[in-house]
């Protein structure tokens, strides 16, 4: 039988119920026996009449006394098996608690120890990782020796090559600097001879331009003495004139143009049968003084 979750021993209850009935049954003969007795001898003895009454009471009172005590017994009993119930509970929750604590306590280490496998394969994976790196770099050091060797060796064919060709070229560049001085030296020479032979044509020739500018002019009426003007004459092959311009004036338009009509009226102007002569008389000036 279980009662607010305590199981009581039932032969145990049992049996104290059947010895309180034994007793109920004895003081309940005790006191047939005390009444058949006092009915026969109530005249002989009421003194021990008196007396039995006294001890069926004293028994009734022993027997309620009885129930008291085992009843108090049983609350006892039942006070002791509660406790020993909360005790074993209560061991039983720390044995829980202890086992949940040790289940925590073993997790706690199976996550520190996956962390530190994780740790530890995550630093193998570093130092592998290092290594390879450390023999890319190695490899990546001895490729580029390699390639600046061949980049030196490269380079230095090139500056072979190329101070082969720049002294190649130093030469013929002397070479060409030479023939050109040379030439530059005959051109100046030639140029010098043509210059000079330029400018004595040149004089002589203006002496025959201006002699037949004159020939060809018409003196205004109020010329003075001394008066004298500048021009200047574009010529084309054969000697006519394209332009005549007084280029310094003799303070007198009106001579001014009276010279300037005279050189058109004179065209063509005398030049040098020789035709390499023509660029030197292309455009040239003389003075115009008449009384010269």
């Amino acid at each position: 039988m279980v009662r607010n979750g305590v199981r009581k021993p039932i032969g145990r209850t049992r049996a104290m119920v059947y010895a309180v009935l034994v007793h109920v049954v004895i003081i309940g003969l005790l006191l047939l026996s005390f009444r058949w007795h006092s009915e026969n001898d109530v005249m002989q003895a009421p003194k021990m009449i008196e007396a039995h009454v006294v001890d069926a009471t004293a028994a009734s009172r022993a027997a309620q006394k009885l129930k008291q005590r085992l009843a108090q017994q049983e609350l006892a009993r039942q006070k002791q098996q509660l406790q020993q119930q909360e005790l074993r509970q209560q061991q039983q929750l720390r044995q829980q608690q202890a086992l949940q604590q040790q289940l925590r306590q073993q997790q706690q280490q199976q996550a520190l120890q996956q962390q530190l496998r994780q740790q530890l394969a995550l630093a193998r994976e570093r130092q592998q990782k290092r290594e390879v790196e450390r023999k890319a770099a190695v490899a990546a050091k001895l490729r580029a020796a390699a390639l600046e060797k061949a980049r030196l060796a490269a380079v230095k064919k090139q500056q072979h090559l190329a101070e082969k060709r720049r002294r190649q070229r130093a030469i013929a560049s002397l070479q060409r600097q030479l023939a050109e001085e040379q030439a530059h030296r005959a051109a100046a020479a030639a140029a010098a001879a043509a210059a000079a032979k330029a400018q004595s044509a040149i004089a002589r020739y203006k002496v025959l331009i201006r002699q037949k500018v004159e020939q060809n002019w018409v003196r205004p009426l109020d010329t003075r003495k001394g008066m004298k003007c500048v021009v200047r004459v574009k010529l084309v092959q054969g000697g006519d004139v394209l332009e005549a311009e007084v280029v310094q004036s003799s303070g007198d338009p009106v001579f001014d143009r009276s010279v300037e009509n005279a050189v058109y009226r004179a065209s063509p102007l005398p030049l040098p049968d020789d035709s390499t002569l023509f660029p030197y008389f292309r455009e040239l000036e003389f003075t115009f003084k008449p009384e010269s």
